[in-house]
């Protein structure tokens, strides 16, 4: 931004474009209501980072024997899992 021109950016698809634009051609200024980014692929990844969290725990915690069996050797010699 200068003393007689501002710089506008916008998006058209993925491409950023600047325009200058001289205070002398803007005819009319209108207020638009406020643009806020979306999260959802933020979102989204959070979500299936605490399923795959919790998934991954169920598997680790969910199947290991317990304490007490290992002393007694239950497990030794063909099952248990």
């Amino acid at each position: 931004m200068s003393g007689d021109s501002f710089e506008f950016r916008y998006t058209g698809g993925s491409q950023l474009t600047k325009v200058r634009v001289a205070f002398s051609e803007v005819h009319e200024v209108k207020q638009v209501k406020s643009v806020k980014p979306s999260h959802a692929t933020r979102n989204t990844l959070i979500i299936v980072g605490v399923t795959a969290g919790v998934a991954t725990a169920g598997v680790l915690f969910g199947r290991a024997p317990a304490h007490e069996n290992w002393s007694q050797g239950s497990f030794a010699g063909g099952g248990g899992w």
